[in-house]
C-alpha cells in the first residue's frame, strides 16, 4: 500500500471511530458501511486486504478476523486489529465460531479469561465489533447450536464482565444464519434482548453447493431485515455469492443496487463479503472469481451508499 493511501485510510479512521472508548459510530441515513474478511493462501491477512483496496481505489470499513473461543483476542501493537486502526478500518471480530462452550461459561469456568479479554478490549480503546457465538440457529455443525435457552444465558454472562471491566468500546453484534439448517427454534429464540444487544447481524450465502436455488441478495436477507427492521442498526454479517448459478458479476451489481435502494428502509448499515475460497467444499467465494465479477465488486464498494458515516 502506498503511504498516500494509507493516509487516507487514517483520516477515514478518524473521521469514523469518534472518541476512543466509545461504540462504532452508526452511520447516517444514505450510508452503509462495507467489508470483507480477506484469506489468501499466499498473502498474509493484512497483504490480502490490502491488496483488495489498493484494486478497489479506497479503505475497506470493515475487517472481519475470526477467533476461536478459547484463544485470547490480539490487540497488541501488529495485531490485525491494530493494523485495521492504523489504516483507517473498523475491525469486525468473531469470537467462538463453532467452539463456544456454553456449559463451561454457565459454570464459570472461563471468569477469569473473560475478563482479561474484556481488559484487554478496553486498554485497546478503539471502537470495534463483537460477533459472539454466531450461527447459533444453525444443525449440528457448532457446540452450541439449538440451546437458545443457555446461549441467551452465556452471551448474558459474557457481556456482564465485559461491562464490569468497562469495555464500553465494544459493539455488539448478535449474528445468527438466514437459514436454519434443519435447526427447530426461531431466530427470535436466540435473541437476548435488546438491552444485551448493539447491532443485529445475520449471514447469509448464494451457492448451489447445498442445494438451494439461486438468490438474489435482496431474496437472502429481507425476511431477516423486515423482521428486525426498527430495533437495532442491521448488519450482513458475511455473504457471498459464487459462480455455481452463472453470473457472479450481475449478482454482485444488483447488491449495490438493493443496498442503494432498501438500505435506509430496514436500517441496513453495513455489509461484510466473505471472500475467500473455500477449495476443501469447492465454493469460490472471492471477489476476484472471475475478472468481471472483481469489476463489479470494484463499481459496488464505490457507490455512493458505501461511503461511512455521513
Amino acid at each position: 500500500m502506498s503511504i498516500a493511501f494509507a493516509r487516507r485510510g487514517t483520516m477515514a479512521a478518524a473521521r469514523r471511530h469518534a472518541i476512543s472508548g466509545s461504540k462504532v459510530a452508526v452511520p447516517g441515513a444514505g450510508r452503509t458501511y462495507f467489508g470483507a474478511v480477506v484469506e489468501s493462501s499466499t498473502l498474509s491477512s493484512e497483504l490480502a486486504i490490502e491488496s483488495r483496496e489498493t484494486y478497489t481505489g479506497r479503505t475497506y470499513d470493515l475487517h472481519l478476523s475470526y477467533y476461536a473461543w478459547t484463544d485470547a483476542l490480539n490487540f497488541a501493537t501488529g495485531s490485525q486489529a491494530a493494523l485495521d486502526v492504523i489504516h483507517g478500518r473498523i475491525p469486525q471480530i468473531s469470537w467462538g465460531y463453532g467452539s463456544l462452550d456454553l456449559s463451561g461459561i454457565l459454570a464459570g469456568t472461563y471468569d477469569t479469561f473473560i475478563t482479561q479479554q474484556a481488559t484487554a478490549a478496553r486498554q485497546f480503546g478503539h471502537p470495534f465489533f463483537l460477533r459472539l457465538g454466531i450461527e447459533m440457529n444453525g444443525g449440528s455443525e457448532s457446540p452450541y447450536t439449538q440451546q437458545p435457552v443457555s446461549y441467551i444465558a452465556a452471551w448474558k454472562h459474557v457481556k456482564a464482565i465485559f461491562d464490569s471491566q468497562g469495555a464500553s468500546n465494544v459493539s455488539w453484534v448478535w449474528c445468527p444464519n438466514i437459514d436454519s439448517k434443519g435447526g427447530v427454534y426461531t431466530w427470535d429464540d436466540y435473541y437476548p434482548g435488546d438491552t444485551y444487544v448493539d447491532w443485529i447481524g445475520v449471514d447469509g450465502y448464494n451457492t448451489s453447493t447445498y442445494g438451494d436455488p439461486d438468490r438474489s441478495f435482496g431474496t437472502i436477507f429481507t425476511p431477516f431485515l423486515s423482521h428486525f427492521a426498527g430495533r437495532k442498526p442491521l448488519m450482513i454479517g458475511e455473504f457471498a455469492t459464487d459462480s455455481s448459478f452463472g453470473n457472479a458479476a450481475a449478482w454482485i451489481t444488483a447488491m449495490g443496487q438493493w443496498v442503494t435502494t432498501n438500505a435506509d428502509t430496514y436500517g441496513l448499515r453495513a455489509i461484510c463479503w466473505f471472500d475467500t475460497n473455500l477449495s476443501s467444499t469447492g465454493i469460490d467465494y472471492r471477489v476476484d472469481q472471475t475478472g468481471p465479477a472483481y469489476t463489479a465488486w470494484k463499481n459496488a464498494v464505490n457507490l455512493t451508499i458505501f461511503g461511512g458515516v455521513g
